[in-house]
Protein backbone atom coordinates (compact mmCIF):
# COMPACT_ATOMS: atom_id res chain seq x y z
CA UNK A 1 0.00 0.00 0.00
CA UNK A 2 1.67 3.34 -0.88
CA UNK A 3 -1.36 5.44 0.54
CA UNK A 4 -2.80 5.19 4.18
CA UNK A 5 -5.93 4.37 5.52
CA UNK A 6 -7.46 7.01 6.17
CA UNK A 7 -9.92 8.15 9.50
CA UNK A 8 -12.90 9.93 8.73
CA UNK A 9 -15.32 9.19 11.56
CA UNK A 10 -14.96 7.38 14.88
CA UNK A 11 -18.21 7.13 15.57
CA UNK A 12 -19.72 4.89 13.51
CA UNK A 13 -16.46 3.91 12.12
CA UNK A 14 -16.28 5.38 8.63
CA UNK A 15 -12.44 4.78 6.73
CA UNK A 16 -11.35 5.46 3.54
CA UNK A 17 -9.29 2.74 1.89
CA UNK A 18 -7.27 4.37 -1.04
CA UNK A 19 -7.48 0.99 -3.89
CA UNK A 20 -4.93 1.38 -6.55
CA UNK A 21 -6.50 1.27 -10.06
CA UNK A 22 -3.21 0.22 -12.42
CA UNK A 23 -3.15 2.03 -15.94
CA UNK A 24 -6.17 4.20 -15.18
CA UNK A 25 -5.43 8.51 -14.72
CA UNK A 26 -7.50 8.30 -12.19
CA UNK A 27 -4.58 7.01 -10.08
CA UNK A 28 -6.56 5.02 -7.11
CA UNK A 29 -10.28 4.73 -6.29
CA UNK A 30 -11.72 5.98 -2.70
CA UNK A 31 -13.47 2.54 -1.27
CA UNK A 32 -14.80 3.18 2.35
CA UNK A 33 -15.46 0.95 5.48
CA UNK A 34 -18.27 1.60 7.83
CA UNK A 35 -18.42 0.02 10.84
CA UNK A 36 -20.47 -0.31 14.16
CA UNK A 37 -20.79 -3.18 17.12
CA UNK A 38 -18.74 -5.40 14.65
CA UNK A 39 -20.94 -4.97 11.38
CA UNK A 40 -18.83 -3.64 8.63
CA UNK A 41 -20.35 -2.34 5.04
CA UNK A 42 -17.95 -2.04 2.08
CA UNK A 43 -18.55 0.33 0.06
CA UNK A 44 -17.45 -0.63 -3.88
CA UNK A 45 -14.02 -2.39 -4.38
CA UNK A 46 -11.88 -1.81 -7.38
CA UNK A 47 -10.68 -3.57 -10.75
CA UNK A 48 -10.76 -7.09 -10.97
CA UNK A 49 -6.41 -6.99 -11.10
CA UNK A 50 -4.30 -8.80 -8.91
CA UNK A 51 -3.02 -5.02 -7.91
CA UNK A 52 -6.58 -4.18 -6.57
CA UNK A 53 -7.29 -7.30 -5.12
CA UNK A 54 -4.26 -7.89 -3.00
CA UNK A 55 -4.64 -3.86 -1.94
CA UNK A 56 -8.23 -4.73 -0.68
CA UNK A 57 -7.58 -7.54 1.29
CA UNK A 58 -4.92 -5.96 2.61
CA UNK A 59 -6.81 -2.87 4.14
CA UNK A 60 -9.36 -5.45 5.09
CA UNK A 61 -6.54 -7.57 7.42
CA UNK A 62 -5.39 -4.30 8.34
CA UNK A 63 -8.45 -2.99 10.13
CA UNK A 64 -9.16 -6.76 11.41
CA UNK A 65 -12.59 -6.65 9.73
CA UNK A 66 -14.93 -9.86 10.56
CA UNK A 67 -15.59 -10.72 6.97
CA UNK A 68 -18.47 -13.16 8.32
CA UNK A 69 -20.41 -9.73 9.09
CA UNK A 70 -19.31 -7.69 6.49
CA UNK A 71 -21.82 -6.67 3.41
CA UNK A 72 -21.02 -5.35 0.34
CA UNK A 73 -22.16 -2.10 -1.16
CA UNK A 74 -21.45 -0.99 -4.88
CA UNK A 75 -22.49 2.58 -5.77
CA UNK A 76 -22.53 1.48 -9.70
CA UNK A 77 -21.19 -1.27 -12.01
CA UNK A 78 -18.23 0.86 -13.82
CA UNK A 79 -15.32 -1.17 -13.47
CA UNK A 80 -13.20 0.79 -11.27
CA UNK A 81 -15.60 0.31 -8.66
CA UNK A 82 -17.22 -3.10 -8.92
CA UNK A 83 -14.55 -5.35 -10.89
CA UNK A 84 -13.37 -7.37 -8.52
CA UNK A 85 -16.57 -8.32 -6.67
CA UNK A 86 -16.68 -11.99 -7.22
CA UNK A 87 -12.99 -12.07 -6.11
CA UNK A 88 -13.61 -9.83 -2.66
CA UNK A 89 -17.02 -11.21 -1.54
CA UNK A 90 -17.33 -14.69 0.58
CA UNK A 91 -20.62 -16.87 0.69
CA UNK A 92 -21.51 -14.95 3.61
CA UNK A 93 -21.42 -11.82 2.39
CA UNK A 94 -24.30 -9.58 0.85
CA UNK A 95 -23.87 -7.75 -2.24
CA UNK A 96 -26.13 -4.37 -2.61
CA UNK A 97 -26.64 -2.28 -5.13
CA UNK A 98 -29.74 -0.70 -7.27
CA UNK A 99 -31.96 -3.40 -9.88
CA UNK A 100 -30.91 -0.85 -12.81
CA UNK A 101 -27.10 -1.25 -11.82
CA UNK A 102 -27.12 -4.90 -11.65
CA UNK A 103 -29.13 -5.52 -15.14
CA UNK A 104 -26.85 -2.59 -16.73
CA UNK A 105 -23.82 -5.29 -15.45
CA UNK A 106 -25.87 -8.53 -16.45
CA UNK A 107 -25.87 -6.59 -19.94
CA UNK A 108 -22.42 -5.78 -20.43
CA UNK A 109 -21.60 -9.30 -19.27
CA UNK A 110 -23.84 -11.36 -20.43
CA UNK A 111 -25.96 -9.36 -23.12
CA UNK A 112 -25.57 -7.43 -25.93
CA UNK A 113 -24.79 -3.90 -24.28
CA UNK A 114 -21.41 -3.59 -25.68
CA UNK A 115 -22.74 -4.34 -29.02
CA UNK A 116 -25.85 -2.17 -29.03
CA UNK A 117 -23.32 0.89 -27.49
CA UNK A 118 -20.53 0.30 -30.18
CA UNK A 119 -23.53 0.65 -33.02
CA UNK A 120 -24.91 3.83 -31.32
CA UNK A 121 -21.12 5.13 -31.68
CA UNK A 122 -20.41 4.43 -34.97
CA UNK A 123 -23.49 6.26 -36.09
CA UNK A 124 -22.35 9.29 -34.34
CA UNK A 125 -19.11 8.96 -36.51
CA UNK A 126 -16.68 7.29 -34.33
CA UNK A 127 -14.43 5.38 -36.83
CA UNK A 128 -14.62 1.90 -37.23
CA UNK A 129 -10.98 1.44 -36.84
CA UNK A 130 -10.29 3.37 -33.38
CA UNK A 131 -13.66 1.29 -32.04
CA UNK A 132 -11.49 -1.65 -32.86
CA UNK A 133 -8.15 -0.46 -30.68
CA UNK A 134 -10.91 0.90 -27.88
CA UNK A 135 -11.80 -2.44 -27.60
CA UNK A 136 -8.59 -3.80 -26.81
CA UNK A 137 -7.44 -1.19 -24.28
CA UNK A 138 -11.24 0.16 -22.85
CA UNK A 139 -10.74 -0.51 -18.84
CA UNK A 140 -14.21 -0.92 -18.77
CA UNK A 141 -14.06 -4.30 -20.41
CA UNK A 142 -10.58 -5.77 -19.48
CA UNK A 143 -11.73 -5.55 -15.55
CA UNK A 144 -14.89 -6.29 -15.37
CA UNK A 145 -15.69 -9.55 -13.15
CA UNK A 146 -15.58 -12.76 -14.99
CA UNK A 147 -19.23 -13.48 -13.63
CA UNK A 148 -22.27 -12.27 -12.10
CA UNK A 149 -22.93 -12.68 -8.58
CA UNK A 150 -26.35 -12.91 -6.21
CA UNK A 151 -27.17 -9.36 -4.94
CA UNK A 152 -30.13 -7.62 -3.08
CA UNK A 153 -31.69 -4.49 -4.94
CA UNK A 154 -31.69 -1.40 -2.96
CA UNK A 155 -34.23 1.31 -3.44
CA UNK A 156 -33.69 5.18 -3.02
CA UNK A 157 -35.09 6.14 0.90
CA UNK A 158 -34.10 2.44 2.22
CA UNK A 159 -32.44 2.43 4.95
CA UNK A 160 -29.29 0.22 6.02
CA UNK A 161 -28.52 -0.48 9.60
CA UNK A 162 -25.34 -0.94 10.50
CA UNK A 163 -24.88 -1.51 14.12
CA UNK A 164 -26.59 1.05 15.71
CA UNK A 165 -26.81 3.66 12.83
CA UNK A 166 -29.05 3.72 10.14
CA UNK A 167 -27.76 4.67 6.67
CA UNK A 168 -29.61 6.31 3.93
CA UNK A 169 -29.57 4.56 0.29
CA UNK A 170 -30.14 7.70 -2.23
CA UNK A 171 -31.00 7.50 -5.80
CA UNK A 172 -28.05 9.60 -7.68
CA UNK A 173 -28.53 8.68 -11.10
CA UNK A 174 -26.55 10.40 -13.90
CA UNK A 175 -23.14 9.56 -14.04
CA UNK A 176 -24.34 6.09 -14.62
CA UNK A 177 -28.51 4.81 -14.72
CA UNK A 178 -28.51 3.46 -11.18
CA UNK A 179 -26.15 4.94 -9.56
CA UNK A 180 -26.42 5.32 -5.52
CA UNK A 181 -25.24 7.49 -2.80
CA UNK A 182 -25.09 6.14 1.07
CA UNK A 183 -26.33 8.96 3.42
CA UNK A 184 -25.83 9.23 6.96
CA UNK A 185 -27.96 12.54 8.63
CA UNK A 186 -26.69 12.28 11.96
CA UNK A 187 -23.38 13.09 11.17
CA UNK A 188 -23.93 14.98 7.91
CA UNK A 189 -22.05 12.39 5.96
CA UNK A 190 -22.53 11.54 2.37
CA UNK A 191 -20.33 8.75 0.32
CA UNK A 192 -21.06 9.74 -3.26
CA UNK A 193 -19.05 7.06 -5.43
CA UNK A 194 -19.36 9.17 -8.47
CA UNK A 195 -21.66 11.56 -8.54
CA UNK A 196 -19.80 14.28 -7.37
CA UNK A 197 -15.79 14.82 -8.17
CA UNK A 198 -13.98 18.03 -6.24
CA UNK A 199 -10.97 18.11 -8.92
CA UNK A 200 -12.53 16.76 -12.02
CA UNK A 201 -15.77 16.26 -13.63
CA UNK A 202 -17.49 13.08 -13.44
CA UNK A 203 -18.04 11.60 -17.26
CA UNK A 204 -21.35 12.12 -18.07
CA UNK A 205 -22.42 9.62 -21.34
CA UNK A 206 -25.45 8.04 -23.07
CA UNK A 207 -26.62 4.37 -21.62
CA UNK A 208 -28.63 2.22 -23.25
CA UNK A 209 -32.10 2.55 -22.44
CA UNK A 210 -31.83 6.32 -21.31
CA UNK A 211 -33.12 8.95 -22.66
CA UNK A 212 -31.27 11.98 -20.95
CA UNK A 213 -28.68 11.49 -18.97
CA UNK A 214 -27.28 14.23 -18.33
CA UNK A 215 -31.00 16.01 -17.40
CA UNK A 216 -30.81 13.08 -14.80
CA UNK A 217 -27.51 14.24 -13.86
CA UNK A 218 -28.34 17.73 -12.78
CA UNK A 219 -31.85 16.82 -11.02
CA UNK A 220 -29.31 14.45 -8.93
CA UNK A 221 -27.13 17.27 -7.88
CA UNK A 222 -30.13 19.68 -6.98
CA UNK A 223 -31.40 17.06 -4.81
CA UNK A 224 -28.36 16.66 -3.15
CA UNK A 225 -27.51 20.39 -2.51
CA UNK A 226 -31.03 20.16 -0.60
CA UNK A 227 -29.23 17.80 1.83
CA UNK A 228 -27.05 18.73 5.12
CA UNK A 229 -23.75 17.82 4.17
CA UNK A 230 -20.61 18.76 6.38
CA UNK A 231 -18.74 15.18 5.31
CA UNK A 232 -18.38 14.54 1.12
CA UNK A 233 -17.06 11.32 0.28
CA UNK A 234 -16.03 10.92 -3.59
CA UNK A 235 -15.28 8.05 -5.12
CA UNK A 236 -12.03 9.35 -6.01
CA UNK A 237 -9.00 12.02 -4.95
CA UNK A 238 -9.94 13.89 -2.38
CA UNK A 239 -13.27 16.81 -1.54
CA UNK A 240 -11.31 20.35 -0.25
CA UNK A 241 -14.15 22.43 -0.38
CA UNK A 242 -17.78 22.00 -0.08
CA UNK A 243 -20.51 20.11 -1.19
CA UNK A 244 -22.88 22.96 -2.52
CA UNK A 245 -19.80 24.76 -3.85
CA UNK A 246 -18.80 22.01 -5.95
CA UNK A 247 -21.99 21.50 -7.42
CA UNK A 248 -22.11 24.72 -8.18
CA UNK A 249 -19.29 24.29 -10.40
CA UNK A 250 -20.86 20.92 -12.08
CA UNK A 251 -23.41 22.68 -12.96
CA UNK A 252 -21.43 25.60 -14.92
CA UNK A 253 -19.07 23.45 -16.22
CA UNK A 254 -21.85 21.89 -18.13
CA UNK A 255 -23.97 24.70 -19.24
CA UNK A 256 -20.74 26.27 -20.86
CA UNK A 257 -20.01 22.72 -22.25
CA UNK A 258 -23.95 22.98 -23.92
CA UNK A 259 -22.61 26.70 -24.95
CA UNK A 260 -20.02 25.46 -26.69
CA UNK A 261 -21.32 22.59 -28.80
CA UNK A 262 -24.46 24.79 -29.98
CA UNK A 263 -21.52 27.10 -30.93
CA UNK A 264 -19.67 24.71 -33.08
CA UNK A 265 -22.62 23.37 -34.33
CA UNK A 266 -23.60 27.21 -35.64
CA UNK A 267 -20.47 27.35 -37.20
CA UNK A 268 -20.57 24.38 -38.65
CA UNK A 269 -23.82 22.99 -39.44
CA UNK A 270 -24.19 19.17 -39.72
CA UNK A 271 -21.49 17.48 -37.89
CA UNK A 272 -21.26 14.31 -36.23
CA UNK A 273 -21.42 13.74 -32.77
CA UNK A 274 -16.98 12.64 -33.15
CA UNK A 275 -16.26 15.64 -35.32
CA UNK A 276 -18.26 18.04 -32.82
CA UNK A 277 -16.14 16.28 -29.43
CA UNK A 278 -13.01 16.42 -31.60
CA UNK A 279 -13.33 20.66 -31.61
CA UNK A 280 -13.68 20.93 -27.90
CA UNK A 281 -11.47 21.38 -24.83
CA UNK A 282 -11.11 18.00 -23.22
CA UNK A 283 -8.32 17.33 -20.10
CA UNK A 284 -6.77 14.22 -22.14
CA UNK A 285 -3.35 12.73 -22.95
CA UNK A 286 -1.85 13.91 -25.98
CA UNK A 287 -1.06 16.83 -27.42
CA UNK A 288 -4.54 16.89 -29.64
CA UNK A 289 -7.15 15.17 -30.53
CA UNK A 290 -5.75 12.68 -33.07
CA UNK A 291 -2.75 12.18 -30.36
CA UNK A 292 -5.23 11.51 -27.41
CA UNK A 293 -5.65 7.51 -26.44
CA UNK A 294 -8.87 6.16 -28.23
CA UNK A 295 -10.32 5.12 -24.64
CA UNK A 296 -10.57 9.09 -23.76
CA UNK A 297 -11.89 9.38 -26.79
CA UNK A 298 -14.46 7.15 -26.52
CA UNK A 299 -15.52 8.62 -23.40
CA UNK A 300 -15.30 12.30 -24.63
CA UNK A 301 -17.82 10.95 -27.37
CA UNK A 302 -20.30 9.57 -24.87
CA UNK A 303 -20.00 12.80 -22.98
CA UNK A 304 -21.13 14.91 -26.41
CA UNK A 305 -23.64 12.44 -26.86
CA UNK A 306 -25.31 12.90 -23.99
CA UNK A 307 -25.02 16.81 -24.08
CA UNK A 308 -26.72 16.72 -27.82
CA UNK A 309 -29.29 14.63 -26.21
CA UNK A 310 -29.86 16.53 -23.31
CA UNK A 311 -29.87 20.02 -26.43
CA UNK A 312 -32.32 17.83 -28.64
CA UNK A 313 -35.00 16.72 -26.00
CA UNK A 314 -35.05 20.62 -25.13
CA UNK A 315 -35.67 21.87 -28.52
CA UNK A 316 -32.05 23.35 -29.22
CA UNK A 317 -30.79 20.90 -32.12
CA UNK A 318 -31.75 18.59 -34.38
CA UNK A 319 -30.13 15.91 -35.79
CA UNK A 320 -30.91 13.56 -38.99
CA UNK A 321 -29.67 10.00 -40.31
CA UNK A 322 -27.35 10.02 -43.77
CA UNK A 323 -25.34 7.40 -45.07
CA UNK A 324 -25.32 5.65 -41.79
CA UNK A 325 -24.83 8.88 -39.36
CA UNK A 326 -26.12 10.96 -37.13
CA UNK A 327 -25.50 15.20 -38.25
CA UNK A 328 -26.59 17.77 -35.92
CA UNK A 329 -27.85 21.54 -37.00
CA UNK A 330 -30.20 24.22 -35.05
Amino acid sequence: MTEKIRIICREPEVYCLPIPLPDSPLRSLNAYLIRSQGESLLVDTGFRHPICICAMEEVLRILNVDRGRMRIFITHCHTDHMGSVPDIMRPENQVLLSETEYRMCAGHLEGDYWEQGERRFLSEGFPMAELEQVRQVNPSRIYMPKRMFPAGFVKDGERCRIGAWEWVFMDTRGHSPGHMSLYLPEKEILILGDHVLFDISPNITNWIGVEDSLGDYLNSLDRISALSVSIPLPGHRGAGRGLRERIAELKRHHCIRLEQMLAEIRQKPGMTAYQIASGAQWRMQGKSWEDAPKSQKWFAVGETIAHLDYLRLRGAVSRKMEEGRMHYEI
